[in-house]
């Protein structure tokens, strides 16, 4: 459903709702807001939220303006029944009303637009596997994990049903669909399984389902890590990028998707510990049947917007990388010299990850 500015006015007046949180990523995909007050909704969406640059980097300087778009209004479920929360995510722009460099929002709706000009159907959705770990009496972290259970165990083994159940109604509420959920191999390790849907969609879907996980262990006195190995000799959690296509992108896909996986690899995992079984050949399979694509072994920080806006790219690119992206520093390497990065990524991305 489309949603006009007035409909959210009116929804907003109506539903008593208190808070406004605007959301935007930084440069490398972690979540930001600023909440505002009913009174200053209107004159939001007519002249945007002025905020600091160095909000989306450090570095910078000056100011960007964060325009909400009204098609992403939800109401957050945690928060009070009276004096509602909700959020909407925001396009970032320079004050000129020029796209801001370092907005990757922007950069994934001209991939989604370069595809649909191309004829191309094009789906996404993102599988979670996190660890839930007791906080001690004072709430801080252990590395206790929550059970020990293992792959598809059942309660009471799997302590994990009840928190698994809760996050799926949770997303249901803000209209977010899961389709399957379990307990995964490790102790403590969980997975749940999104539906798909449009890139931009699915992007801000999957940072909802991480914000709702996070808070739902916290209030059930745990706590939720999405990162790749939280306990050394058990399983690691995999974050599995699914794009759905339709029968010709599919077959494309095929051929150029994992030309450019080396030359991409930078900004799906940007720290050094998801360097050390590299193997390109088992990050990324196929499903003949569904026409379906999988990658593999994500970072728990990767930007979904700039991630799912190079993989798009690169399943019309039929040009090809010979390198390898062996380590960090190869990978850095790699991205900075490709041309296939170069023609889609800004300057400003491209400076950002690779110095």
């Amino acid at each position: 459903m489309s949603y006009t500015k007035e409909n959210i006015m009116d929804y907003v007046n109506e539903e008593d709702v208190k808070f406004i949180r605007l959301l935007f990523l930084d440069a490398y995909g972690k979540q930001k807001n600023i909440a505002i007050m009913p009174n200053e909704l209107e004159t939001t969406f007519e002249n945007g939220c002025t905020i600091y640059a160095s909000s989306i980097l450090d570095s910078l300087t000056g100011k960007v303006v964060l325009w909400p778009d009204p098609n992403t209004i939800s109401v957050l479920p945690w928060r009070p029944s009276t004096g509602k929360v909700v959020k909407m995510f925001c396009d970032v722009k320079n004050q000129d009303g020029s796209d801001f460099n370092l907005s990757a929002r922007s950069l994934l709706k001209k991939a989604m637009d370069f595809a649909g000009k191309k004829g191309a159907s094009i789906f996404l959705r993102t599988d979670f596997e996190f660890y839930l770990f007791k906080l001690d009496a004072d709430g801080n972290v252990t590395n206790i994990p929550y059970d020990n259970a293992s792959y598809m165990d059942v309660a009471p083994l799997d302590k994990g049903a009840n928190i698994r159940r809760e996050i799926c109604l949770t997303l249901s509420e803000m209209h977010i669909p899961t389709c399957g959920s379990y307990h995964a191999f490790g102790p403590g390790q969980n997975k749940i399984l999104m539906q798909k849907d449009s890139p931009l969609v699915a992007a801000e879907d999957s940072l909802t389902f991480t914000s709702a996980v996070k808070t739902i262990a916290v209030k059930n006195g745990l706590y939720a890590d999405f990162s790749h190995m939280p306990i050394n000799g058990k399983p690691v959690s995999k974050h599995r990028i699914v794009i759905s296509a339709d029968p010709e992108t599919f077959k494309l896909a095929k051929k150029n998707i994992k030309k450019h996986y080396d030359e991409i690899y930078l900004f799906l995992n940007n720290t050094n510990n998801l360097y050390n079984d590299y193997d390109s050949s088992k990050d990324i399979t196929f499903d003949h049947y569904l026409n379906e694509i999988y990658i593999e072994r994500l970072s728990d920080g990767y930007n979904p917007y700039l991630v799912y806006a190079l993989l798009i790219y690169a399943i019309f690119d039929s040009s090809s990388n010979d390198s390898k992206a062996e380590s960090l520093v190869k990978a850095k390497e790699i991205a900075k010299n490709s041309k296939f990065v170069k023609k889609y990524l800004t300057e400003a991305f491209i400076k950002e990850y690779t110095e």
